[in-house]
């Protein structure tokens, strides 16, 4: 199992060593008011992404190992790629109906008409790139799975860094999105011939019925997730303009840093679960109190280091000290909540799923409306943490309810409490050499307060499955 998580986990590396390299360039090129705007656009991108795909691509994923065969694999995902083409169809109609309000809120120096233009084909593009690194993953071919996911960090991460302006860039976006929606389907179609002739006959294929069940009440509670990150950078531009959101989105870059875990974990972890759930319980749990540890040290040390981020993104970005310990709460809890609410996808509850994001949502506008006017920046990161930690805690113990996928919350609590105090506690002292002392403590005590013994114990299960892997 780590084995395979390793090699996940080092294509989630390169992809964000590639985007941190990149940001000081985007942060010398860019303004924080074309960031701003071109932050609007990829955002928006990605809500309409979301609901183009409307949960068909999570039903791929649950329902692959459930066919038979070859071609009735195939089926499943012309069935899904064609159900989420059509549903973006229609999302993009609907907005170059509406392209002068759409335009007009991304952006003040592009065109409306090329505004929906540029969205639309990142929209398609996104889409397609989705399905290629979903059946890659599925049929295990990890080098073209690293090779699409790398290019869709790229693209969706700063493929606009080489357009010089705003203007520059969304034309920059709209063209690699044409590129690499004709590259996705070339890609797919020379991989069905090669792997299966076209007229071979399937003994069963899902039905669009238990798709469109598995799949549809998904699609909310991912586009709900998806917005409640963009809660904040929409208000900051109602509030305070294109600059406070453009120095907000580059500080949510940066945190998520930790995707260095979480993606590695997206790409493995559901489809092993689902095969795995009955009779590797226990390996499952322990996976989840790894994976907490991980991501907390990693967590701890990004905060430690912080200081640095003026000195890489420039002196606009001072705010960051203070904003950056907040927002990485997010992208950590989110990390753990990948490990306890598998039960609620075992069981198929996305119903389940779905109101716990609406939980999330509700709670982030309430906080950001009311803290946003008053505290700015810090108030955004607050609201977006608090947000992070109900969807984290109601997730964690309704899916526990459908399947036992931690053995104990003592890790996942400890976690969250020592998160939130750290980032308290440097806010206060920020600058000076407590604060230094004060990450130290922290990466000392984690393991006093799950139990010494039990985390020696499970230090002691990841070196033998690192040590088993380089024999």
């Amino acid at each position: 199992m780590f084995k395979k998580l390793l090699g996940y986990s080092a294509i989630s590396w390169i992809s964000a060593l590639i985007g941190l390299l990149a940001m000081p360039v985007i942060s010398r090129v860019f303004s924080t008011n074309d960031i701003g705007q071109i932050n609007l656009l990829t955002s928006s991108s990605s809500i309409l992404y979301i609901i183009g795909l409307f949960g068909f691509d999570q039903a791929y994923v649950r329902f692959h190992y459930d066919c038979k065969d070859k071609e009735g694999s195939w089926r499943l995902l012309a069935k899904c790629l064609t159900s989420s083409l059509l549903v973006a169809s229609v999302l993009i109609f609907a907005c170059f109906c509406f392209q002068s309000e759409i335009g007009s809120l991304i952006s003040d120096a592009v065109s409306s008409g090329a505004v929906v233009c540029a969205v639309s084909l990142v929209v398609i593009a996104q889409i397609l790139l989705r399905y290629t690194t979903s059946y890659f993953r599925l049929n295990e071919s990890l080098l073209h799975f690293a090779l699409f996911t790398i290019i869709n960090t790229v693209f969706t991460k700063f493929g606009f860094i080489f357009g010089g302006d705003v203007r520059g860039a969304f034309l920059l976006l709209a063209v690699e999105g044409l590129f690499l929606t004709l590259l996705c389907l070339l890609t797919l179609v020379i991989s069905r011939v090669r792997e299966s002739p076209l007229c071979t006959q399937s003994e069963g294929s899902v039905p669009y019925r238990a798709l469109f069940h598995y799949g549809a009440p998904l699609m909310p509670a991912m586009l709900l997730s998806t917005v409640n990150g963009y809660i904040p950078i929409t208000l900051l531009r109602m509030h305070l303009g294109f600059e406070s959101s453009g120095i907000y989105s580059m500080v949510v870059t940066l945190a998520s840093a930790v995707s260095l875990v979480s993606s590695g974990i997206n790409a493995f972890w559901p489809p092993y679960v689902f095969q795995h759930y009955r009779e590797k319980q226990s390996a499952i749990q322990s996976f989840h109190r790894i994976v907490v540890a991980i991501v907390y040290y990693l967590g701890v040390v990004l905060i430690g280091v912080r200081s640095i981020i003026p000195v890489v993104l420039g002196s606009d970005y001072s705010v960051a000290t203070v904003l950056f310990p907040l927002l990485i709460i997010s992208p950590i809890f989110y990390t753990i909540g990948e490990t306890t609410g598998i039960g609620l996808q075992i069981a198929k509850k996305s119903g389940v799923y779905f109101f716990i994001n609406v939980l999330g949502v509700i709670s982030n506008i309430a906080f950001a409306a009311f803290l946003i006017p008053m505290f700015g920046l810090t108030g955004a990161g607050v609201s977006t943490a608090l947000a992070a930690t109900i969807v984290l805690i109601s997730k964690s113990f309704v899916g526990d309810r459908y399947y036992d996928s931690t053995g104990t919350f003592r890790w996942l609590v400890s976690a969250v409490l020592m998160l939130w105090l750290l980032a308290i506690l440097v806010i206060l002292f920020d600058g000076s050499r407590v604060s230094t002392l004060i990450v130290i403590s922290f990466l000392l005590s984690f393991p006093l307060a799950v139990g010494r013994n039990n985390f020696a114990t499970e230090l002691g299960h990841l070196l033998s499955h690192l040590s088993l892997k380089n024999k």
